[in-house]
């Protein structure tokens, strides 16, 4: 295509950006999820046979 090094990785990073959101918002959601689990001392496990989160 003979793009220069700068263009390819300009294209490349919006191209990944949206990967990276979805991303970081699991991983938010699963943090959240980890830590109200962990204030209730409570597993993951314990938490989806309950219904209380979906299974992984």
């Amino acid at each position: 295509m003979g793009l220069e090094t700068i263009e390819a990785k300009a294209i490349k990073d919006d191209v990944l950006e949206a990967y990276r959101n979805e991303f970081r918002e699991k991983l938010k959601q699963y943090q959240q999820v980890f830590t109200k689990l962990l204030e209730r001392d409570e597993t993951i496990i314990q938490a989806i046979a309950c219904g209380k989160v979906r299974s992984l």
